[in-house]
């Protein structure tokens, strides 16, 4: 334990002391706070700036008079300023091109229109919200042809449905929970791209350097593994706490401005037992994949061998990624796929905190995920060990799955 807590702080210390390190740290920090603090920024620059007028995009209606009145109104506030105007085709794509309106539409009939615009964007709200409008003041046309009073063609019209939703005791809202879920995964995702690669990097430059030699005299590997592995995860760890620490501060700092958008503040509004779980998959899940980059990287005898060799790792972790990102989307969390991946070692981080946080799972199912992936990470670390031990004993030589085995199997019976 002693030597495994000297190589563990020194390989600590060694990253937590470097000038890139602190600098890196620290800009993350910065530019996170930047970042969300930006709401805020913008509207201290905008006191005293531009007014509301200056800042709306202006849109022209023409084909009826007064039609414009009825979409101010309906956008509600001062995002749009609608105009009725008379122009040709011709003169509408001219102005849109020139900057004067942002969209020009022509009303061809109640239930008809031409849209004129420079560029549609992926979520167009406007288009939304216009068709709705253009469907109520159609409606309302023809309830009132049919002898409604606009009284009660409003009252129908403007009714909205008193929905109560009840969940039971082990229910979930998805839509709640899901930027909880989704920013955990990408959190994940890029801390084993990042400090995967580092752990890989660490073990193979000692190999390419030939330090093992001495180290391996010193100290036993598995002291030597788990030491520099854990030590490499908690300098990772620590800059990412700090970010992420730096993240939350900016928000809470700013959450007023952030109400509004709901997608920022689902990320952060994170129950305490969703929290627990997602500090637990994230370590375990980090641990387990952290030992997978040292084992690869145990095969490798020069840098240049390194990429190569933690490809497979790599592309297992994305598969998984990109697995249950694809069932996020469907909203089929409780398929066959995702049950089995909840209990797979390499899937059960992202699978089962996904369920957890997005549906209903049994309490034995939970318990039975976080053992295996628990015994796993432990036997992982020993398998790094092991190979690692391999690789020394075998220094130059091009390290084949064969050769692995037949290795392994010698050291195993010398145990």
């Amino acid at each position: 334990m002693r030597n495994l807590m000297t190589v563990f702080w020194f390989t600590f210390k060694s990253y937590a002391k470097h000038k890139a390190y602190i600098i890196t740290t620290a800009g993350l920090v910065v530019i996170v706070g930047v970042m969300l603090s930006w709401p805020r920024i913008g509207a201290l620059l905008d006191m005293g700036g531009n007014d509301d007028a200056e800042s709306s995009e202006k849109v022209a209606i023409v084909g009826e008079d007064g039609a414009a009145e009825l979409f101010i109104e309906g956008f509600d506030g001062t995002e749009y300023i609608f105009e009725d105007v008379y122009l040709s085709k011709e003169q509408a794509l001219a102005a849109v091109e020139s900057g004067e309106y942002k969209q020009v539409i022509f009303l061809d009939s109640p239930a008809a229109y031409t849209r004129i615009t420079e560029n549609l964007p992926l979520n167009d709200t406007f288009g939304t919200r216009f068709n709705a409008l253009m469907k109520k003041r159609y409606q309302l046309r023809q309830m009132l042809s049919f002898g409604a009073t606009r009284a009660q063609a409003a009252e129908v019209l403007e009714m909205t449905p008193a929905a109560t939703v009840e969940f039971t005791a082990s229910g979930k809202n998805q839509a709640e929970r899901f930027w909880n879920v989704y920013i955990m995964l990408f959190v994940l995702y890029f801390a084993i791209m990042l400090y995967g690669q580092m752990i890989a990097s660490s073990v193979a430059t000692e190999k390419s350097s030939r330090a093992m030699e001495v180290l391996i005299t010193a100290t036993d590997t598995k002291d030597l593994m788990f030491g520099k592995v854990l030590g490499t995860s908690a300098a990772g760890l620590l800059q990412l706490s700090l970010t992420l620490g730096g993240m939350f501060l900016a928000f809470r700092a700013n959450a007023t401005y952030h109400e509004p958008d709901g997608v920022i503040s689902g990320m952060f509004n994170m129950s305490a037992s969703i929290f627990g779980f997602a500090v637990v998959f994230f370590l375990l899940g980090f641990l387990l994949y952290a030992f997978v980059y040292a084992a690869f990287a145990s095969f490798v005898s020069r840098m240049e061998e390194l990429n190569n060799a933690v490809l497979p790792a790599t592309l297992v972790y994305v598969f998984s990624f990109v697995g249950v990102m694809f069932s996020m989307a469907t909203g089929n969390m409780d398929s066959f796929l995702m049950a089995v991946c909840s209990f797979v070692p390499f899937t059960s981080p992202l699978a089962m905190f996904a369920r957890i946080a997005l549906t209903s799972v049994p309490a034995w199912q939970i318990a039975l995920s976080v053992g295996v992936l628990t015994l796993s990470v432990l036997g992982m670390g020993y398998m790094a060990t092991l190979i690692y031990r391999v690789g020394v004993l075998m220094y130059g030589a091009r390290l084949k799955p064969g050769v692995i085995i037949r290795q392994l199997r010698m050291i195993a019976r010398l145990r």
